[in-house]
């Protein structure tokens, strides 16, 4: 098979080798940081990816996964199981470098976590938070069948002060 749906795969990412090459892709992302910041990436980004977890969500429940075209890292995944509830996977973070964005990839990779969550036991949702300041990502989010909660919550980081409109898709529809 030489579609690219057969060279697009998904690894699970871990703190102590990978968090350089996540890095360089968030480095090779910086719209997406202008957007939800207002700056360029920090150096430190990649570490707080793999640290970051809301109230009560423990470490065994995060999950960062490398988007791989062939053998080449190109984006990556964050995902929480089990959060706001039990039924839910909290997609905190897809990404793609830059040179590898408005190809069909980014779709291709969220039908992969999909697969993911679909294998936990007990997952029936998966919910995003978009920023309202990186808005131009929710036509894609919605391309993807997910829906408006009706939820917004206040959003501020560095110098931006927006709205996160959280989005969900039933994995069971």
């Amino acid at each position: 098979m030489g579609t690219i749906e057969a060279i697009l795969c998904l690894k699970r990412l871990s703190r102590d080798t990978d968090a350089e090459a996540l890095q360089r892709i968030l480095e090779a992302a910086p719209t997406y940081s202008m957007r939800i910041s207002g700056a360029l990436p920090l150096s430190t980004d990649a570490e707080a990816v793999f640290v970051a977890l809301p109230p009560g969500v423990e470490f065994a429940n995060k999950f960062v996964f490398g988007i791989y075209l062939k053998d080449k890292l190109i984006g990556f995944i964050d995902l929480i199981r089990g959060y706001p509830d039990a039924r839910v996977a909290m997609l905190g973070l897809l990404i793609l470098s830059e040179k590898f964005q408005a190809q069909g990839l980014g779709r291709r990779a969220y039908r992969l976590i999909e697969d993911v969550v679909r294998g936990w036991d007990g997952m029936s949702t998966i919910r995003i938070g978009v920023v309202e300041s990186n808005a131009q990502v929710r036509s894609f989010w919605e391309r993807c069948g997910f829906v408006s909660t009706g939820v917004s919550k206040p959003y501020e980081n560095g110098n931006i002060r927006s709205q996160t409109i959280v989005l969900e898709k039933s994995l069971y529809p």
